[in-house]
């Protein structure tokens, strides 16, 4: 059975590259932020992994995270952060979620080191 990833982007460009890196080989879905992606958790109970960005609209990355980590349901599914974003104290704060397994930098040059990244946090 193939792993089935949650993309939250609002970025409709990065979803579908995102996509198209991963191919045929997992289950996608995707949200434009936040709390559409906790809505799509809520319908879904089977997401093995989850790529957030964190500049959205309505509710960010890091908000996200938060609520992510307090909520029994969803708190153990790795997430990993696909953002521009590179600032320490956002890492930090990320980490600190301990919800984030692995931060990757977009644009997305390097496919084969995200797939591998993937591939390591789904483990």
């Amino acid at each position: 059975m193939k792993k089935k990833i949650l993309i939250v982007d609002d970025s409709e460009s990065v979803r579908i590259n995102i996509k198209n890196i991963l191919g045929d080989n997992y289950t996608l879905i995707d949200a434009v932020h936040g709390s559409h992606a906790l809505d799509v958790l809520g319908a879904n109970k089977d997401i093995d992994l989850i790529v957030l960005d964190v500049n959205m609209p309505e509710m960010n990355g890091l908000e996200f995270i938060k609520i992510q980590s307090e909520k029994e349901e969803i708190k153990h599914i790795p997430t990993m952060m696909c953002t521009t974003e590179a600032s320490a104290e956002i890492k930090s704060q990320a980490k600190e979620s301990g919800v984030v397994r692995a931060w990757i930098m977009k644009p997305i040059t390097n496919k084969k080191a995200f797939l591998r990244a993937v591939e390591i946090v789904l483990k």
